[in-house]
C-alpha cells in the first residue's frame, strides 16, 4: 500500500470518447521459500540449465530501444517472458569455480560440462560444495567475454540476465557467500519480467539491462545484501500522509494530456516479524485525485475521492541496521473498464528519523495505460490488449509516515515550530501554480497559538502568463486550536484539518485539499482545487550543533515555464554532509526529472549524472537556516527549519538560472542518519 499508484489521467480513447479517471492498484511483496535451495546437505548433486545468447555466440545480444526512468514501448511482453532473440549455445564448455566478492575466481575449476544442440548442460557439484551466491557457472566467448551465473538452485541459466545480477552484486560491494539464496533467485525472476531484445552484443545488452532495471536492482541488492535492523522497536499503529504529481501523455494519439496532483492518507498496523522482517496491515485509505486535462484548445479539471477502510491490504517489508525501511511492490497489472495500467516492478525505500517512528520517503514512479478486451465473451473486458497502448503516467510523492500518539491533549502541543507549505492550484482554465511558505507558528498549550510573519513564493501561469511572485502575509495572534488523541486531526480557528503527530509531539503534518466552486457534485468537475502539504518541526531552544552531521535529503520539486511542467525528485542516495565548521558542507545529489514540452506532449525522463557540491550554511539560533548549494550554473537555495535536536530539517526550495527568476519551487526534508554509512 505504501506502493499505491493510482492512475491519473482523465485522458482519451479513439475519437472524441473520454477516459474517465480509475482507481489505482498496489501489491505487496513476497517472502520468497523457507527452505533454503543452498543447502546440498554435503552430497553431490547434479546442476541442469540452459545457455543462451542470439546466434548462438556469447558476445551477441542487446540494447532495446529505451527511455531511461519513463516506461516505454513494450516495457513488458505480453507474457511477461524472459529476453526475446537469444538462441542456443551449442559445444560450449560450462566451468563450476568459486569467486570472491570481486567476481574473481578462487581456486581451481570444480567441475566441467558441454551443453547440448539445444544448449542445454548438466554438471555435478561435488560433495561438500554447497550451493551459495560466489558458486558460478560460466562460459567463455573470444576475447575473454564471458557469461555466468549463481548456482543458487539445481536449475541455472546462463544468460544476460544472471551476468548482470552478478555484476550488480559484486558493484554493490555484497557478501556473495553469505547471500540469501532464494532473494538470488527472485530477483533474477523479476528482471525477466522486463522486455528486452537480443541484438548486437553483450555489452550493448549489459547496457540496456542497465538503462530499464539497474534502479530496481540496486534497490533490491540494498536490502538482500543489508543487516537486519531491530523491528520490535518499531510495532504500532501509524498514519501517513502524502502529496504527488503526475504527468500523463497518450503517446501523440489524440492530442490530449493531463497534468494532475493526488494525495491521501494511509493508515496501518506495523508488526515485527522476526530478523528484521515486518508487515503492514492497511485498514484506512483515504484518496484524492485531480486531473487538469487538455484537449487540444480545450481544459477542464476533475476531483474524484476514494475512501476504504477495514481489512484493505497487507504489505510486508524490511528494516535494516541504518533505520531504512522497504517495501517492494512486484509487476502488477490493472483492469478498470476500458483501460488496463502495468506497471515495474519496484522498492518504496523510507528513512526513520532517529530513535522516532517517523518515516520519510521520495517516489518516482511510472506506469504504461493499454485499451482492454474481452477474452471470454461475457461482455466484460477483463484483459490489457498490449497492442493498443494509450500512453505513460509518471508521478512524483512524497511520503511521511508516524506512530500515532495514543492520548494527545492541547497541552502536548507547545512551543514554537517551523512550518514549511508546499501547494498546488489548479483550474478550469488553465491556470496552474505552485506555492511554498514559511513561518513560525508559537502554541502556548492552552489553546492557543500565534502566526509569524510569513514568507511566500509563487510560480503562476496562466493560458498568456508566468510570472514568479514574492509575497509576505503579516502575522497573527490568539488563534485557537486543539488536537484530537491519536493526533489524527488538529482544530485551528474552528476549522479541522486531516493531520499526523509525532508520537513525541515535537513534529506534525497537515493534509489539505480543498475544493473551490464545485457548481455540480455529480459531474466530477471543479473550477479550482487547492492541494498542499504542511510540514512543522520544533524548534531548539539554544543554538544547535550540526557540526560533522550527514543527512540523507529528500527532494520533490515542480518547475514551470508558459508551456512546460517538469517534475523532479532526487534518489535515495542523496546526502547533505555538514562540515566540522557547522557553516559549509558538500551536497551529494542525483536528480531525476521528468518533463512535458506542453500540456500535450509527451512525457520524457531526465536522468542526471550524480554530482557533489559545496554548500554554506547559516543556521540561527532558533533553528532558522537557509543552505546555498553552489551551483555553477544557478542559484538553488534551501530556507526553512531544523528541530530541536537537530535530526530533521524541512525547508521549501527554489532554484534560477544565472540571472533569471526562480522558475522551480519544491520541499526537502533533511534526516540525520550515521555519519559512517
Amino acid at each position: 500500500m505504501l506502493t499505491t499508484r493510482t492512475h491519473l489521467l482523465a485522458g482519451c480513447l479513439a475519437g472524441s470518447m473520454l477516459l474517465t479517471a480509475c482507481g489505482g492498484s498496489s501489491s505487496g511483496s513476497s517472502s520468497g521459500a523457507t527452505d533454503d535451495p543452498g543447502d546440498t546437505g554435503g552430497t553431490a548433486v547434479d546442476v541442469t540449465g540452459n545457455v543462451t545468447a542470439p546466434a548462438g555466440a556469447v558476445a551477441t545480444l542487446v540494447k532495446h530501444n529505451s527511455l531511461l526512468i519513463v516506461v516505454r514501448d513494450a516495457l513488458f511482453s505480453r507474457a511477461h517472458a524472459a529476453i526475446t532473440g537469444l538462441m542456443p549455445v551449442e559445444g560450449a564448455t560450462v566451468e563450476l569455480i568459486r569467486v570472491d566478492d570481486q567476481g574473481v575466481q578462487t581456486g581451481d575449476v570444480l567441475a566441467t560440462a558441454t551443453t547440448s544442440i539445444t544448449g542445454d548442460y548438466t554438471l555435478t557439484v561435488p560433495a561438500g560444495v554447497d550451493l551459495a551466491g560466489n558458486l558460478i557457472v560460466r562460459v567463455s566467448g573470444s576475447g575473454g567475454t564471458e557469461m555466468r551465473a549463481q548456482v543458487v538452485e539445481q536449475e541455472v541459466d546462463i544468460n544476460p540476465v544472471s551476468e548482470f545480477v552478478l555484476q550488480k552484486f559484486i558493484d554493490q560491494g555484497a557478501d556473495l557467500d553469505n547471500l540469501e539464496t532464494t532473494s538470488v533467485i527472485k530477483l533474477t525472476g523479476q528482471i525477466e519480467e522486463f522486455d528486452l531484445t537480443a541484438g548486437a552484443d553483450l555489452s550493448e545488452m549489459l547496457d540496456s539491462l542497465e538503462q530499464e532495471t539497474g534502479d530496481f536492482v540496486e534497490d533490491q541488492i540494498s536490502v538482500i545484501a543489508s543487516t537486519p535492523g531491530d523491528a520490535a522497536t518499531l510495532a504500532g499503529s501509524y498514519r501517513a500522509i502524502e502529496l504527488g504529481f503526475g504527468l500523463h501523455d497518450d503517446d501523440q494519439q489524440y492530442g490530449v494530456g493531463t497534468l494532475s496532483v493526488d494525495g491521501g492518507i494511509l493508515e496501518f498496523d506495523l508488526s515485527d516479524q522476526g530478523m528484521g522482517d515486518v508487515t503492514l496491515e492497511f485498514n484506512l485509505e483515504e484518496s484524492f485525485y485531480s486531473n487538469q486535462f487538455f484537449n487540444n484548445d480545450t481544459v477542464s479539471l476533475s476531483y474524484n475521492v476514494e475512501i476504504e477502510t477495514g481489512d484493505i491490504e497487507t504489505d510486508t517489508g524490511r528494516i535494516d541496521d541504518k533505520g531504512v525501511l522497504s517495501v517492494e511492490a512486484e509487476f502488477s497489472e490493472d483492469i478498470d473498464g476500458d483501460f488496463g495500467w502495468r506497471e515495474p516492478p519496484s522498492v518504496s525505500k523510507l528513512q526513520k528519523v532517529g530513535s522516532n517512528n517517523i518515516f520519510v520517503g521520495t517516489f518516482a514512479d511510472a506506469s504504461v495505460r493499454y485499451q482492454t478486451i474481452d477474452t471470454n465473451n461475457d461482455d466484460i473486458k477483463d484483459a490489457i490488449d498490449p497492442d493498443a497502448r494509450e500512453g505513460d503516467e509518471v508521478f512524483k510523492t512524497l511520503l511521511i509516515a508516524a506512530e500515532k500518539p495514543t492520548a494527545m491533549t492541547t497541552s502536548d502541543l507547545t512551543g514554537d515550530f517551523g512550518r514549511i507549505y508546499f501547494e498546488a492550484l489548479l483550474g478550469a482554465n488553465g491556470f496552474y501554480n505552485v506555492r511554498v511558505e514559511r513561518n513560525i507558528l508559537s502554541f502556548d498549550g492552552v489553546g492557543l497559538f500565534d502566526i509569524g510573519e510569513t514568507q511566500i513564493a509563487d510560480l503562476e501561469r496562466t493560458p498568456s502568463s508566468f510570472a514568479y511572485v514574492e509575497s509576505m502575509d503579516q502575522s497573527d495572534t490568539g488563534i485557537s486550536y486543539s488536537v484530537s488523541e491519536n493526533g489524527t486531526v488538529v482544530t485551528a480557528d474552528g476549522e479541522d484539518e486531516n493531520s499526523l503527530f509525532s508520537d513525541t509531539f515535537d513534529f506534525f503534518v497537515v493534509h489539505t485539499p480543498s475544493i473551490v466552486d464545485d457548481a455540480n457534485p455529480d459531474d466530477n468537475l471543479i473550477a479550482e482545487l487547492e492541494a498542499g502539504i504542511t510540514l512543522a518541526v520544533k524548534l531548539p531552544a539554544a543554538q544547535l550543533d550540526i557540526s560533522s552531521k550527514v543527512y540523507r535529503v529528500f527532494f520533490m520539486g515542480v518547475a514551470l515555464t508558459q508551456t512546460s511542467t517538469a517534475l523532479a525528485t532526487g534518489r535515495f542516495s542523496n546526502t547533505l554532509t555538514v562540515n566540522s565548521d557547522g557553516v559549509s558542507g558538500s551536497l551529494f545529489h542525483e536528480l531525476i526529472d521528468i518533463e512535458k514540452a506542453t500540456s500535450t506532449a509527451e512525457v520524457v525522463a531526465f536522468d542526471d549524472e550524480p554530482v557533489t557540491q559545496e554548500t554554506t550554511i547559516s543556521l540561527a539560533a532558533n533553528g532558522e537556516a537557509t543552505i546555498v548549494v553552489n551551483d555553477p550554473e544557478g542559484a538553488f537555495t534551501f530556507n526553512g527549519y531544523f528541530s530541536h535536536d537537530g535530526g530533521m530539517g524541512i525547508f521549501s526550495t527554489r532554484y534560477a538560472d544565472t540571472g533569471e527568476d526562480p522558475d522551480e519551487l519544491g520541499v526537502v526534508m533533511l534526516v540525520e542518519i550515521d555519519a559512517t554509512e
